[in-house]
C-alpha cells in the first residue's frame, strides 16, 4: 500500500508540474503490481487528478475542455453578447420612465362618462390579467381618490405596458426571421410558435440547459461590432435586424389601429404636439425592443412574468410588488385585492454562478406595481368620502340622482292628491300660460331694442376681431411649444 510520504507527494502534483521522486526500492517492492499498473491511466495520461467540483473527477486535458465549455456557455468569447441583471434592471427602469410619463401626458384627464357601456366594458375585458373582470362602475368605485380622478390615464398606462409585455416578453425569439431562403418572403408564419414549443418542453426538463439554448441563438443572431461608422451585423444578424424594425413599426400601426387604445388619449392636441406623441410612442416600443433582446441574449436564465392572478393580493412584505403613486396618501393593507395591474413583475430564473455550476435564487428585475381596493368598510368609506372631493365625476353623479328625486316627488304628490290634484294642476297651468304670454310681449319690444344696439356694437367689434386673431394664433404656438418643451423636462 501507498505509504503517507507518496500519498503527499502525490497530493502536491495536482497543483504542481514537478516530477515526481524517484521512489525507495523497499517502496517499490511493497507496492501491489495492480497499484503499479494503475498508476500510469491517472498520472501519465492527461495529467494529475483534479476535482473542479465534488461530483466529477476528471484529468487535466478533460478539465481544460470542461472550462472552455463554461466560457462559451457564460459568452465570454465573440460574437456572444454578455451582460449583467443590473444592466436589464435598468433597461427595465427606463422603459417603464417613458411609458409613465407618456400615458399621464396624452391620456384622457377629463370624467369617462362619454364612453358607452359596451366600450367600457370591452376596455376591462382587452386588459385581462392585468385588470380584474367585473363592471367598469365596480372598480371605478372601489379604486383610490387619486386614481379615480385620472381613471383614463391609469387604464392606458396599463394598457401600453400590457401591449409591451405581449409583443416584447411573451417569446425570447419573436424578432427572429422565419424566411428559407432570400426568395421566401412571406415566411413561415408558425415559425416561432414552433421554436417556442420547443423551448418550453426544453424548459421543463432541464431548466438551466434550456436558458443556455435560447440564450445561444438570441445573442449570435443580434452579435454587433461596433466600428467607427457604426455597428456592423454579421450576414446572420443584418436580415434579423431589417425584420426586426419592421415588426417594431407594425406594431406601432396596430397600436394606433386599436380603438379601444384610441378612446383612452386626449382628443384636443394641436397638430405638432400629436407628432411630438407618435414619435415618442415610437421611440418607447424601439427601446422595450432593444432592451428585451438584450436582456435574453446577455443574461443566462429564464424570463418570468407575474401578473393577475399571480399578484391577487397586495403584501407589503413581499418583494414581489409595491403600490403604485395613484394611492398617494391612501396606501393599501396587506391582504387588499389587487384591481390593477400597473406594471407586471420581471424576474429572471435557473441562472447559475460561479466555475461550480450552482442554481442561484431568482433575480428580480423590476417589482409589479398595482392599484388595490380598499381592505375593509372603513376604509371604503374613507376612500370614498375623499372622492367627493377630489373626483370629477362627483358632482355629475349627485346632479343626475337630483333630478331623478325630483321627478319622483312630483309624481308621488299627483298620486295622493288623485283627479282633485290633476285639477288643480290644470288651473295653474293656465293661470302660468296667461303669464307667460304677457311677458313675452315684453321681451319682443326690449328685443327690437337690443338688435339696434347689437348692429352697433357689430360694428365696433369687427375692427378689433383681425388683430386679436393673430395674437390668439402665435399665443397657440407658444403653448404647444411649452407642452413639448414640459415633457421634456419630465421625462
Amino acid at each position: 500500500m501507498t505509504s503517507p510520504k507518496n500519498q503527499q507527494k502525490r497530493l502536491k502534483r495536482t497543483f504542481s508540474d514537478r516530477e515526481e521522486e524517484p521512489t525507495s526500492d523497499m517502496e517499490e517492492k511493497a507496492m501491489p503490481d495492480m497499484e503499479k499498473e494503475s498508476t500510469p491511466d491517472i498520472w501519465t495520461e492527461g495529467g494529475p487528478a483534479l476535482y473542479p467540483t465534488i461530483q466529477y473527477l476528471c484529468q487535466r486535458e478533460e478539465y481544460n475542455e470542461i472550462f472552455q465549455h463554461f466560457w462559451s456557455m457564460s459568452f465570454m468569447a465573440l460574437p456572444h453578447m454578455r451582460s449583467l441583471p443590473a444592466d436589464f434592471k435598468k433597461g427595465l427602469f427606463k422603459i417603464n420612465l417613458e411609458v409613465h410619463g407618456w400615458a399621464w401626458r396624452f391620456g384622457e384627464d377629463k370624467p369617462m362618462s362619454h364612453l358607452s357601456c359596451h366600450d367600457k366594458q370591452a376596455i376591462i375585458a382587452s386588459l385581462d390579467g392585468f385588470c380584474v373582470q367585473e363592471d367598469w362602475d365596480k372598480i371605478h368605485s372601489s379604486l383610490p381618490p387619486a386614481a379615480r380622478s385620472v381613471f383614463g390615464k391609469v387604464l392606458l398606462e396599463a394598457m401600453l405596458n400590457q401591449f409591451i409585455y405581449k409583443k416584447f416578453a411573451t417569446s425570447p425569439f419573436w424578432f427572429m426571421d422565419a424566411k428559407l431562403d432570400a426568395t421566401d418572403q412571406p415566411g413561415d408564419a408558425n415559425f416561432i410558435k414552433r421554436l417556442d414549443y420547443i423551448y418550453q418542453r426544453f424548459k421543463e426538463i432541464l431548466p438551466t440547459n434550456a436558458a443556455w439554448w435560447k440564450s445561444t441563438p438570441v445573442s449570435i443572431c443580434t452579435a454587433e461590432v461596433q466600428f467607427a461608422g457604426g455597428a456592423r451585423y454579421s450576414a446572420l444578424g443584418q436580415p434579423m435586424l431589417e425584420h426586426r424594425k419592421a415588426l417594431v413599426k407594425s406594431y406601432e400601426e396596430e397600436l394606433w389601429g386599436c380603438r379601444l387604445f384610441r378612446l383612452l388619449l386626449k382628443d384636443s392636441l394641436s397638430q405638432s404636439l400629436q407628432t411630438f406623441r407618435d414619435d415618442r410612442l415610437r421611440l418607447i416600443l424601439e427601446l422595450a425592443a432593444q432592451e428585451f433582446i438584450a436582456g435574453q441574449a446577455g443574461l443566462f436564465g429564464n424570463l418570468v412574468v407575474e401578473r393577475l392572478p399571480e399578484l391577487a393580493k397586495f403584501d407589503r412584505h413581499s418583494d414581489t410588488m409595491i403600490h403604485h403613486w395613484y394611492h398617494a396618501g391612501f396606501e393599501p393593507q396587506d391582504g387588499a385585492r389587487v384591481l390593477l395591474v400597473i406594471r407586471p413583475r420581471y424576474s429572471y430564473h435557473d441562472t447559475l454562478t460561479g466555475m461550480s455550476w450552482i442554481p442561484v435564487p431568482p433575480v428580480q428585475l423590476i417589482q409589479a406595481e398595482v392599484v388595490t381596493g380598499p381592505a375593509g368598510p372603513e376604509e371604503q368609506a374613507r376612500w370614498a368620502a375623499a372622492a367627493g372631493d377630489n373626483d370629477p365625476t362627483q358632482d355629475e353623479r349627485i346632479d343626475n340622482e337630483g333630478v331623478d328625486n325630483e321627478e319622483g316627488v312630483e309624481g308621488e304628490s299627483e298620486g295622493k292628491d288623485g283627479r282633485k290634484g290633476e285639477k288643480q294642476g290644470e288651473d295653474d297651468d293656465n293661470n302660468n300660460n296667461n303669464n307667460n304670454n304677457n311677458n313675452n310681449n315684453n321681451n319682443n319690444n326690449n328685443n327690437n331694442n337690443n338688435n339696434n344696439n347689437n348692429n352697433n356694437n357689430n360694428n365696433n367689434s369687427s375692427s378689433s376681431s383681425s388683430s386679436s386673431s393673430s395674437s390668439s394664433s402665435n399665443d397657440d404656438d407658444e403653448n404647444d411649444n411649452n407642452d413639448v418643451d414640459n415633457y421634456v423636462d419630465d421625462a
